[in-house]
This record gives structure tokens, C-alpha cells and sequence, in this order.
């Protein structure tokens, strides 16, 4: 009688492993969420970094960290951005619309130097794309050794030594683009670097929606400093959007999803050509620093009106505006003469 071999079960050996990285826009639906992937994104607007994995509990930490890339001169700089590491735990967004084995974490790359308690920001000052990888540790020995990445042999460091690193996108990495304009971020707040944000909540309080921008109003503040801490001591106040100081220093002091009172609309203050044309709700204010001494308003300084240049630049850009659609604040109301004018003519002369 012959010998029955019973045959071996074929082993099934599972690895702990992240599957895949990619950057994200959650697309909200009727009681749902989801995370799509999308293969650029735009400075200022926020994404989500979503990490696939396989065969990982939940609750087990994952740590991120940042680099960023900037293509120069047909070469390649590597930063590491600075910053302590991002954690996130699998499974945390699955009840937001997320999955099991996925962790998930938002972001929003910008170019000012704001910084945020609720999402994690970068910054990149002058370059026009920002090219970002990711470092995944995901076995907590401080080793980022999931076999995740594309080597990138051409560049300074030898990626086949480093199969730790993923990118995504153009070049094997993930791009983020600065566009023309403000790159309002979801806000309504410039991320470009030549504007500080320093909000003014009572300028927006229980003011309109803001609609279509028709043009640009330019004031000044009849004050020798910016009133941003006055402003600030005040519940409900006027005023515009943006400040431009003596030393050049560009503010934006309310959201620009939201209209500020800095002209009246009264047909006994509007000219009748621009009443019901031009109001708080179509309108963007630019308040320069500069007082009115002895009926003659002081000089714009050097400093402001490279600043003025630019922002009204950003402005036309942003909302497709044209030069005919800059009024200085005399024009369109009964005011001071010279108040804008004078600005307009620094800046064009």
C-alpha cells in the first residue's frame, strides 16, 4: 500500500505595508464625503494627504515629514521643511469619509509667514512652484523604509538608497502652483508674501456677502500711522480691505469673501453717476497711510508706491479688473480733493 502525502497548506504571509501616498480634495456630497486624488494643487487652497495602507491596525501612528523642490537653473534644491514631523493615526478620517486603512491629513501650502494652530502650513517665498515629496515612517523606528518611491537618480541625492521617499506628480513629485492674482486661501486671505494678514474682525461684523468686483477705490487714512490696533478696539467699524503703510508694508485687514464699509452709498455723498454702480459689495477699498496737513495731503513715499503697484496688480489679476476700473475716492463721492488722486499720480508718474 502506497504512502498518502497530505499536502501543505500554501501560506498566505500578509505584510504591514503603505500601499500608496497621494494628495486629495474632499468632495462633499449629500451625507457623504469622499477623497479624490488630483495630481496638482494651487498655493493657498487646502488638500489632503491621504496614506493607503495595508495590513496596519487602526490607531497605529504614522509619521510625515515634508520636503520641498525647487527647479532652478536646470538644477535641483532639496529643503527639508522645517518644522517638527507630522502624525497622523490609520483610520482616523473613516468616519469623515475616509477609509479603515487610510490615514489622512490636511494641509495647505502657502507663501506667507502666518502661521496656523488648526492646519499644518509651509512655506516657499519666491519660486513659482512648489514641488513637494513625503517621507512616511510607518513602523516607528524612525527609519521611513516603506518601499513607496520613484528614484530620482538625475538629481543631487541617490534615491536608490532612499526607497523611503514617494513623490507625486510632474518629475515624480507633487505640484503646487502660485497663481496670478491674491491666491486667496478658503478664507478669503492672500497667501502671496508681500501681504500681512492682520484681520480686523469689525470690519466684517454683520457685514453683506461680497459680489462681482467692478473696481477699485483708493483712500487715504488721514492719519500719520496705520490704525490697525484702533481698528481693532472696535466692535463694528469702517474701513477697507487693505492698508498700505509708510514703510511699504501691505495689510489686509478683512476677509475678501466679505464686503467693508468704506464708501457711502447715499445719493447725497455718490455722485449720480456712480450711485446704486459702484458700492461696499463691488467694490475693494486700498486705504493709504498719509494725513492732510495745511489743505494739502502728504507725499506718498517710495516704499508705498512700489507697494500700491503691486498690489493693485494682484487686485486686476485676481478679478479681471482693467485701469479704467481704478477710481480715487474723490471721484466717486463728494470727499476731500486729492485724496486718491494724489496716489494714482505718484504711482503713474
Amino acid at each position: 500500500m502506497g504512502t498518502v502525502v497530505k499536502p501543505r497548506n500554501k501560506l498566505n504571509i500578509l505584510y504591514p505595508e503603505v500601499k500608496e501616498v497621494y494628495f486629495a480634495k474632499k468632495v462633499e456630497k449629500v451625507g457623504k464625503n469622499t477623497f479624490e486624488k488630483i495630481e496638482k494643487g494651487s498655493l493657498g487652497k487646502k488638500n489632503y494627504l491621504v496614506i493607503e495602507t495595508d495590513n496596519i491596525e487602526e490607531g497605529h501612528p504614522i509619521k510625515v515629514k515634508i520636503f520641498q523642490y525647487i527647479e532652478t537653473d536646470g538644477k535641483v534644491l532639496r529643503e527639508n521643511v522645517k518644522g517638527n514631523d507630522i502624525m497622523a493615526e490609520v483610520g482616523n478620517y473613516k468616519d469623515k469619509g475616509g477609509k479603515a486603512n487610510q490615514a489622512i491629513i490636511p494641509m495647505t501650502f502657502v507663501l506667507s509667514k502666518r502661521d496656523s494652530d488648526k492646519w499644518h502650513f509651509y512655506t516657499l517665498k519666491n519660486a513659482e512652484k512648489l514641488n513637494i515629496s513625503i517621507a512616511i515612517d510607518a513602523d516607528g523606528d524612525d527609519k521611513e523604509d516603506y518601499k513607496v518611491s520613484y528614484n530620482l537618480e538625475q538629481y543631487k541625492y541617490n534615491y536608490k538608497d532612499e526607497p523611503n521617499i514617494w513623490f507625486d506628480g510632474e518629475y515624480d513629485w507633487f505640484e503646487i502652483e502660485r497663481k496670478k492674482g491674491l491666491n486667496l486661501d478658503d478664507n478669503g486671505f492672500s497667501t502671496n508674501s508681500n501681504i500681512t494678514i492682520d484681520e480686523v474682525k469689525g470690519l466684517t461684523n454683520g457685514r453683506p456677502l461680497m459680489k462681482k468686483v467692478k473696481a477699485i477705490i483708493v483712500h487715504r487714512t488721514v492719519s500719520s500711522n496705520y490704525p490697525g490696533k484702533w481698528m481693532k478696539s472696535e466692535t463694528k467699524t469702517k474701513g477697507a480691505h487693505f492698508y498700505i503703510d509708510k514703510d511699504g508694508t501691505t495689510y489686509q485687514t478683512a476677509s475678501m469673501k466679505y464686503s467693508v464699509a468704506h464708501i457711502y452709498s447715499s445719493p447725497k455723498q455718490m455722485y449720480p453717476e456712480f450711485y446704486k454702480v459702484l458700492e461696499n459689495t463691488n467694490t475693494i477699498g486700498i486705504e493709504v497711510v498719509g494725513n492732510y496737513i495745511d489743505k494739502k495731503w502728504e507725499n506718498v513715499t517710495e516704499e508705498q508706491i512700489k507697494s500700491i503697484k503691486l498690489l493693485i496688480k494682484q487686485i486686476k489679476e485676481e478679478y479681471n479688473l482693467t485701469d479704467k476700473s481704478i477710481y480715487p475716492h474723490e471721484k466717486v463721492q463728494r470727499k476731500t480733493e486729492g485724496e486718491g488722486q494724489v496716489v494714482l499720480d505718484a504711482i503713474n508718474s
